[in-house]
């Protein structure tokens, strides 16, 4: 007759009961999962950083860009009342184009500066649609040699028109345009990226 006692086994000395702690933390260090997160983590403000880096800068050429476009606009209404400077209908020119470069994106979105030959000028701020006047008519009857560009640029002493000038330019009448926009980057340092943003301008009308 058969015995139901069960059968024991002999004991294995080399095998030992596993404490339940260390076999979940040897699954947690195997698990993919935890080592994604822990990835994630490290890579994620990196990639933030960039990405706000490159945002920035995006947004300071759209500023430049915009600035340039609004000078480009300028300008040719300039050459299209060229026959304005040197006359009194140079003073309106003047206050026109300032307003115009101010508001060509917004209404007065950016600053402007405006110097019709040597003669009347005009300028905005932003903000304001206040146009400050100044200047006077009787220096853009002349005509000049003018040096320098951008923030350097100087009309230099009056000439004959048609003269010759150093560097084989001709001697004539010029409109110098400028505009600015305040910038603040949201991540990369400001000696980064210069604020105000500026653009500027000459060209000759006569």
């Amino acid at each position: 007759m058969e015995s139901s006692a069960a059968i024991s086994r002999p004991h294995d000395p080399g095998k030992t009961a596993r404490p339940r702690g260390a076999s979940r933390a040897r699954g947690f260090l195997r698990d993919r999962r935890a080592a994604s997160i822990v990835e994630f983590a490290l890579i994620a403000p990196v990639f933030l950083l960039v990405l706000g880096a490159a945002v920035d800068f995006g947004l300071a050429v759209r500023t430049k860009f915009k600035l340039s476009s609004a000078l480009a606009t300028a300008s040719n209404v300039a050459l299209t009342n060229a026959s304005s400077v040197g006359t009194s209908n140079e003073a309106p020119l003047a206050s026109t184009l300032a307003t115009l470069i101010g508001s060509a994106n917004a209404a007065n979105w950016s600053s402007s500066s405006v110097n019709v030959n040597n003669g009347s000028t005009a300028s905005t701020t932003t903000g304001s649609a206040t146009v400050t006047a100044g200047g006077s008519t009787s220096g853009a009857t002349s005509c000049y040699c003018p040096t320098g560009s951008g923030t350097s640029f100087a009309f230099g002493t009056a000439a004959t028109c048609g003269s010759a000038c150093a560097g084989g330019a001709v001697a004539g009448k010029f409109v110098k345009l400028s505009a600015s926009r305040a910038y603040t980057p949201m991540i990369l340092p400001s000696s980064l990226i210069h604020s105000p943003i500026t653009a500027s301008s000459v060209i000759q009308v006569q």
